[in-house]
Order: structure tokens, then sequence, then C-alpha cells
């Protein structure tokens, strides 16, 4: 059984309304409705993983679950409560890493629901409110043609199918004790605090850059955070709500290029969208492994809410434009865009998106022929997204062309014992031309990186990482390649590689940055070095 601990009431038990207990309260969604139900007379209690994450909101107490799995004893936090918001869940993962996706998703979205949810039963609790997910009734839809609560299920992977059956579960449970059950299938939510997908929109947004997206015609619905958590706060106390499927969003369904524009128009930069047609689109995902990125933003995924508004009386408090705003307005200018603070900076930038623009168009048919080498010659995908330390220490992801046969561990390749072994045919030419560097012309053109900077590390080079930091050297845009890089590359160790990249801090100018990347095609030409 899970352990519990309970942290002592921060407020009058004996003034307050009816008690909600809120599993997965630390999360995006789960901190939100925590801070809106106090405010319309509900006492919350919060279920979370840590016992550091207690809330000091007056109307709110924390509980901590110890070990939060499908066998938790949760009668200590069921204690008075009159109603269960379960947020709880293991989520959809675009990257997925375990042996077998479709158990640890029944583990934790089916088995620990229901068994919070015969629990609650037997502790007298009156409602369960169960957010599950639009993943349900499947993954697209005709433009025209939106979901129905009554939609026959059709979960195409095994999130959605562990959605369904813990619905299933729940409804069964409902029936078999008389448990009010309200189950919420959300779209695609975004507001303050958003991260994945629409945090990675926003981010291209702010830099303006051109994007391909400028003639996508598919339909989506979203739902702002704010008119989700007020769907929720009303399905906790509505009588209409028992034994019934809510779907959700904000009622105006926009095509990724619209969503694009109205996001660049919140943050105030121009929206470069390029009318690139859908079917070049998935091509190019298909040859660089990113099938269901592309799928996602070129399909149609809308909701019909009109059971949802006629049923319950509900009105969505937030427009689209003001729960972009509220999105945009949450995030500081260095999370959505590399800040430029000094003429070298802006300069740097501004040769930096002045040679990708200029050199993307050429190297567009080498780069799909290196990709189709690559895929042709070894299993996997052609690309390999590497989690790198950017610019003031934030994790980003890297590609690569794939020179490493798939498994090979993630670490810097001249630590790997008898690193040929794990090459692929092509990965030794890739890797002497530095081929396999050139699709971080994508990363540069998201400001993540720059042609000229400290090499970008390794998420595990926790002692380069350190060093680093302690010299300020992480305040720097990485770069494609650098002063260190043209002095040794791979064979100097840690401690001269930080003092080149010190010096780099300390010179660094056009000119400088100019006679690097001259060195570099010098040492490229000559096949000098490995980079990693």
């Amino acid at each position: 059984m899970g352990k519990v601990s309970v942290a002592p009431p921060s407020f009058d038990l004996a003034v307050t309304g009816r008690r909600v207990l809120v599993t997965g309260a630390s999360g995006f969604i789960g901190k939100a409705v925590c801070d809106v139900l106090p405010l319309r007379n509900f006492r919350v209690l919060r279920a979370v993983r840590s016992p550091r994450d207690a809330s000091q909101t007056s109307g709110v107490e924390t509980i901590s679950m110890v070990d939060l799995n499908e066998t938790t004893d949760w009668s200590t936090a069921l204690i008075g409560v009159d109603c269960v918001v379960h947020l709880a869940a293991r989520a959809h993962m675009m990257n997925e890493t375990a042996a077998d996706p479709l158990f640890e998703f029944r583990r934790v979205n089916v088995s620990l629901t229901t068994n919070l949810a015969l629990q609650a039963a037997s502790a007298g609790v009156r409602r369960f409110v169960f957010v599950s997910s639009i993943k349900v009734n499947g993954e697209a839809t005709i433009v025209g043609q939106p979901f129905k609560p009554e939609d026959i299920p059709r979960p195409t992977d095994p999130y959605g199918l562990s959605k369904l059956e813990a619905e299933q579960s729940l409804l069964q449970i409902a029936v078999a004790t008389g448990l009010e059950v309200v189950i919420i299938r959300p779209v695609l939510v975004y507001g303050p605090g958003v991260k994945a997908n629409f945090l990675t929109m926003m981010r291209w947004a702010a830099k303006g850059v051109p994007l391909p997206f400028g003639a996508l015609e598919n339909r989506r619905s979203l739902v702002a955070i704010d008119n989700l958590v007020d769907l929720i706060a009303i399905c906790v106390d509505h009588p209409a709500a028992v034994s019934q499927i809510f779907l959700v969003s904000d009622g105006e369904d926009l095509t990724v290029t619209n969503l694009l524009r109205r996001i660049s128009f919140a943050i105030g930069t121009p929206a470069r969208l390029l009318p690139v047609p859908v079917f070049f689109l998935k091509i190019v995902g298909r040859i660089f492994g990113q099938d269901e990125v592309v799928q996602r933003l070129c399909s149609s995924l809308q909701v019909d809410i009109s059971k949802t508004v006629q049923l319950l009386g509900w009105l969505q408090p937030v427009s689209v434009d003001e729960g972009i705003r509220r999105a945009v307005m949450y995030e500081s200018p260095s999370t959505l865009a590399t800040e430029l603070t000094t003429n070298v900076d802006i300069v740097k930038r501004s040769v930096d998106l002045f040679i990708s623009i200029l050199v993307a168009p050429i190297m567009i048919l080498p780069l799909m022929l290196l990709c189709l080498a690559v895929r042709f010659t070894s299993q996997g995908p052609a690309l390999y997204w590497s989690d790198r330390i950017g610019r003031n220490n934030v994790i980003f992801k890297m590609p690569k062309f794939r020179s490493m046969r798939v498994g090979t561990p993630a670490v810097a390749s001249h630590l790997l014992c008898e690193p040929h072994v794990h090459l692929t045919p092509i990965g030794s030419f890739l890797r002497k031309s530095s081929l396999d560097e050139l699709p971080q012309l994508w990363s540069i053109l998201m400001g993540e990186m720059s042609f000229v900077g400290p090499r970008p590390a390794l998420f595990n080079q926790h002692d380069l990482i350190s060093l680093r930091t302690e010299k300020g050297v992480h305040t720097l845009l990485p770069g494609l390649t650098g002063w260190s890089q043209v002095n040794g590359r791979d064979d100097l160790p840690i401690s001269e590689k930080v003092k080149l990249d010190v010096a780099y801090l300390q010179r660094q100018s056009l000119w400088f940055d100019v006679y690097i990347l001259w060195l570099t095609f010098v040492k490229v030409l000559r096949q000098e070095g490995v980079t990693h």
C-alpha cells in the first residue's frame, strides 16, 4: 500500500464549503483547479507526490502520496471528501521509452483510477469527476464532422485506449455502487505555464522564424485552461452532470496557420508563414522520422460541445484570443525567444538568420538525399534528436544525421568502448565529413544555436556543464562550431575546452566568428577530429 501523510489544515473546516480531493494537483491543469475551486467556496485537498510541494493558498491543504500507484491506500485522503477530481495520469509521450507502453498506461490510467474510485465509493464520496482525453474518440476528424460524446470510441494508441478503459471501469463502478461519475474529454489545453507543442509554437512565433505552415487548412479544437477549469468546477456540483460524458473546447476551431498568426499578434511579432503544400510536409516528416508531429499539424480534430453547453448551461469565460494572450503574458521574453541584450548578440543573430535563410533552399536536396542514405543503410530514423544544453542551461533537442546504430548509449562518442562498433555503414563517412551536423541548421534558425559558439554539451555531461556555468560560458548560445572545436575538438580534456570557451567569451566578435568558420572549413577538408 502507498504511504500518505497529511499536512495540517490551513483553514477553518467549520466555515467552508464542500471538500474536494484533487489528484495530479501539481500538474498544469491541477494547479489551476486548486486555484479556482477555493474561490467558489470549495475546500481543496491537493494530492501530490512530494512532501515539499505544499500549498500556501487559503482554502487549500496538501496530502503527500509518497507511493502513488494501483495499490495506494487512499483512506486518509478520502476522509470527509464530497467529490474527487481525478487528474493524475500517465500522459501521452511523443517519444515512448517503455518496453510495453500499453501495460504502463493501463497500470496508471486504469488500475490506479479504478482503485481510487472503489475506495472513494466505500468512503461515502458522492461524486467522481474524471478528466479523460479526446484521444478516446480518436486522433482526427473530417473538417465539418466533429467528434461527439455519443460517438463510438476509436482510440488509436495505448494512451487513448487506457483512458477509454478507465472510463468504462468508472461507469461500471457507478452502476454497482451509486458513485456519481462525470467524464470530461478535453482537447489540447493551453494557457499560462503550458508546455510541449503549444510552448514550441509560441517560441517559433516569438523568434520570427519563417515557418512552412502557411497553407494548412485543417481545423483544430483547443481549450484554454481557464475554460476547462471552469467546466470542471461546474461538474463538481451540477446535478445534470451525473453519468455524463462531456467534450470541451473554446467553441472556435482554428487552422494551425490562423493559430500561429494569433500567437504572433499576441506576442507582437510578424507571422512569417510560407505556403508549403501539405503533401511536401508529410514527405519531409516521413524522411526525418517526425510522422506523428506532422500528422498532428496537418490533420483536423474538431469536437461538438453542444451537449456541454445545453445540458449544463455552460458559457466559456475566456475567448481564444484572451486565452492566447494570457499564455503569452505568462512567459518571460527569455523563455519565448533568446533575449538579445548586447550589440554582439544582435549582430550575431542577424548574421545567423541571414546565412541560414540563404543556405536553407540550397541544402534541401542534399539533406533529403542524405536522409534517404541513412534510412536505407541502417534501421531507425534518419535523424537523431539529441538532448543538449543550450543558452542559460536550457535543454533543447538538437538534430543530427544518425551515424550510430539504434540503442547506442547517449554519451560522447569518444567515451564509448570501441566506438567504431556502434557506427552505421555510412556513419564513419558522415562524421569524418561533418555532414552529420548539417541538420543543426534547424536549431540555428530556431535561435537555439549559432554558427559559432561553445559546442552544446550533452544533457548528462555534468562536469562540463558545471564548469562552464562557473565560468559564465553558459550565457552564450552554443555553436555549430567553436574556438575549442578548431583547437582540438574531442581530444581536449574538459578543463582545456572550458578555457578555450572562456577565451571565446572574452574575444567574441563578428570577425573572430569569421576566422573560426574559416578554420573549421579547413579542418573539415582535412578531416581532423570527430565531433560528438
